[in-house]
């Protein structure tokens, strides 16, 4: 997905149409989440998106997974996308929206993006990143990697 498209610089090079929303209600972080992958959602977070936009209260389209009043965690959450899903969590570790638990949203039919997971079926690893019960720092720290074996001295 271009994210040219996404995200628009107005001529004082702000992105004032980063949360603008297309059919159905959805800002390009909701249709990242949904379908663009982590790094187009990462490339609209660092653009300022909105990482708790709300879809519309008007209109889903037909048969979605999602309802009314969804966040971008949930629509992740629809994708199965823990890449999506981390990212956004990490960014609502600072800034304004420091100290908000996003996975505590509920859609307008009372969903959580946990919620969401466990009824789609998703992967044991992100049901446990979006319960809230799971705390935030073990979601944000980065997986450790092994270290190499040191080359033995000739």
């Amino acid at each position: 997905v271009p994210l040219r498209g996404l995200v628009l610089e107005d001529c004082a090079g702000r992105h004032a149409y980063r949360d603008l929303r297309a059919d159905h209600g959805l800002a390009p972080l909701h249709c990242a989440a949904l379908h663009g992958g982590a790094a187009a959602v990462a490339a609209l977070l660092r653009g300022g998106a909105n990482a708790v936009a709300l879809t519309s209260a008007h209109s889903t389209p037909p048969g979605a997974e999602y309802a009314r009043q969804s966040t971008p965690l949930h629509l992740a959450a629809v994708a199965g996308d823990e890449a999506s899903a981390r990212a956004l969590i990490q960014s609502t570790l600072r800034g304004r929206l420091a100290g908000l638990d996003i996975r505590r949203y509920r859609d307008a039919r009372g969903h959580r993006p946990v919620d969401l997971a466990r009824r789609l079926g998703a992967a044991p690893s992100l049901v446990a990143m979006l319960d809230p019960a799971t705390p935030l720092r073990s979601v944000v720290q980065p997986v450790a990697r092994p270290r190499r074996a040191a080359r033995d001295a000739p």
